[in-house]
């Protein structure tokens, strides 16, 4: 019979593919908070992250799960090292990253490093957003990983791949995927971080080497 050779078909697919439907797993059970338990905004990031799908948290598209900013394309011209043309492509928001009262201009700017997308975010106002957009040096000031690398208040660092401005009952914080995060074959978990901006975080990082902003590490969380 035809639809019995159908049936075995199908059902020999679905045995011969472990992963089937896998993409639509969420990851509820696999993840635990490792850093501020007690925090309400780390139990929201959990609880969002726990009804998220496996394939979106991979593959970049976990940022969606959470309540985002409206982001703007755009682009600026320079000349690259070997004197070609190019535009460089960023994107930004205007939100109010430090919970201080006033709107500032977050950028990100995606750059790849052997292959690994990493997200580069600097913090102005918008009066030196306008300035750096004619002199064309966004991509240039405070921000949050000058070297890669993104440090926070206690003297923890970390290796964010992929960074988002979340907006939880009213306040803005940034979230900070780093590479291979609840991957085990890659080795040691790596984690997820809910940051927070300090008011005065701005004018520390104009004195320092790097224009680094430091964080606040509200919440870390691990793959298990």
């Amino acid at each position: 019979m035809l639809w019995r050779a159908l049936a075995w078909i199908v059902a020999s697919t679905i045995a011969m593919t472990p992963s089937w439907g896998a993409e639509n797993r969420v990851l509820k059970s696999s993840l635990r908070i490792v850093h501020g338990n007690q925090n309400p905004v780390c139990r929201a990031s959990l609880g969002t992250l726990d009804r998220t799908p496996r394939k979106a948290f991979f593959d970049g598209a976990w940022r969606e799960s959470f309540r985002s900013v409206p982001w703007q394309d755009d682009s600026y011209k320079t000349v690259t090292a070997e004197g070609r043309d190019w535009s460089v492509p960023y994107k930004h928001a205007r939100a109010d990253i430090d919970n201080d009262g006033l709107q500032d201009i977050v950028v990100v700017y995606t750059g790849s490093i052997r292959s690994v997308d990493i997200d580069h975010l600097f913090v102005m106002s918008p009066s030196e957003f306008k300035q750096r957009r004619q002199l064309h040096t966004v991509t240039r000031g405070a921000q949050i990983n000058p070297d890669n690398t993104v440090l926070f208040a206690d003297g923890v660092s970390a290796l964010p791949v992929e960074v988002h401005v979340w907006k939880y009952k009213g306040k803005r914080y940034l979230l900070m995927k780093e590479a291979n995060f609840g991957r085990p074959q890659y080795g040691e978990p790596r984690s997820l971080f809910v940051g927070g901006l300090h008011r005065d975080a701005r004018t520390a990082a104009e004195t320092h080497p790097q224009k680094r902003l430091v964080l606040e590490m509200i919440c870390r969380i691990q793959g298990s």
